[in-house]
């Protein structure tokens, strides 16, 4: 029976990706995210290994189903903001730290070296589509990372090609470490990655 639902699920994820960005949220969003087992392992596992160490944090893109991640980041005495290209999304930002603007500027809207952590999951591939696209994300995101700080990156397989295997972060990202995480694996169609950014 798996064997028969696994292309099934894939040619359906590739059929709605023919779709616009917002009708897919709209329709499939909320109820994909919240069953993934990539998603359950980021809020059950993920999240909370980062919570314990507190910090300066960043999780960008923000939907119905993040909605609860800045308060889990912020468990022990984190601080976490939250960064969003729509403002209708707001409301699903951090409240008093959201901003609204490009990942691919955020050197232009947070101080340099700001932050511990940056969560970039999800937004390649659902935005920043485009080889150049995330190379300045990279390059955004390596200047508001304090130096050594740590990016967790996520991408879905069948909406990106492989970020870092396309050598798109190396002048500012080398492989990192979690402890408790492998530092690079995946999960279904989805893959996380940890980069920490060069001294």
């Amino acid at each position: 029976m798996e064997s028969l639902t696994k292309p099934f699920r894939t040619l359906f994820k590739k059929s709605v990706a023919l779709l616009p960005k917002k009708m897919q949220k709209k329709l499939f969003g909320y109820f994909w995210a919240m069953r993934s087992p990539d998603r359950v392992f980021l809020v059950k596992k993920i999240l909370p290994l980062f919570a314990k160490n507190g910090g300066t944090m960043l999780w960008v893109g923000c939907e119905r189903y993040t909605r609860t991640y800045s308060k889990l980041l912020e468990k022990n005495e984190g601080t976490c903001w939250t960064l969003e290209l729509e403002a209708d999304q707001a409301r699903w930002g951090n409240p008093g730290r959201h901003v609204i603007g490009d990942l691919t500027k955020a050197d232009q809207l947070f101080p340099t070296n700001e932050f511990d952590v940056v969560f970039c999951n999800g937004v390649f591939g659902w935005g920043i589509n485009t080889a150049e696209g995330q190379r300045e994300a990279f390059k955004a995101m390596a200047k508001i990372m304090k130096p050594g700080a740590t990016l967790l990156l996520g991408w879905n397989t069948y909406r990106s090609e492989d970020p870092v295997a396309l050598d798109l972060s190396s002048e500012w990202f080398e492989a990192g470490s979690v402890q408790g995480l492998q530092q690079k694996f995946q999960l279904g169609e989805h893959v996380y990655e940890t980069l920490k950014k060069r001294d």
